[in-house]
């Protein structure tokens, strides 16, 4: 004879077994559903992070456009045409609306209309629209234009560039 809480533990222990065969049964959509609902958050993140990529790279590179075009006004004789083309060469994903701007300024921060000095600062700021993936729920910043300042002190003159527009 079993004794009645051996017997009860025994019930119990088939019982969950029955119940846990059972529900095995059940779950072999459960693999495909868990992964729909991981698939749109995943996308959505891996999208993002391409869509951020191409506008680091776009910022960056127009840094780095703005920052060598101000140093070669810095120490040469740059004509606006050959800035503006140069600018746009350096720039990376550019899709439309290019411009590139030139002013000079004293040394006092005063602007100056015609000509330089040296010891006169020149600024230059690049600006276009880049790369947008148009995707829903991930803006870009700026709406995807780009703008970058770069400053450079003139060291000496060798020509007579001015202003760029």
């Amino acid at each position: 004879m079993i004794p009645a809480g051996l017997r009860r533990l025994f019930v119990v222990v088939l019982a969950g077994r029955v119940r846990s065969s059972r529900y095995r049964r059940d779950a072999h959509g459960a693999a495909a559903v868990e992964f729909a609902l991981i698939l749109a958050p995943f996308l959505l993140l891996l999208i993002g992070m391409m869509q951020y990529s191409l506008w680091f790279f776009a910022a960056q590179s127009g840094s780095a456009s703005a920052r060598e075009a101000a140093r070669r006004s810095a120490v040469g004789d740059l004509t606006c045409s050959t800035l503006a083309s140069t600018s746009r060469d350096n720039a990376g994903l550019v899709t439309s609306g290019f411009s590139v701007k030139r002013s000079y300024t004293t040394f006092e921060g005063n602007p100056r209309t015609s000509g330089f000095q040296a010891n006169d600062n020149v600024k230059v700021v690049v600006s276009y629209q880049t790369v947008n993936l148009n995707f829903p729920l991930i803006p870009i910043p700026n709406g995807g234009t780009i703008s970058e300042t770069a400053i450079a002190r003139v060291e000496s003159v060798t020509g007579s560039t001015g202003n760029c527009s």
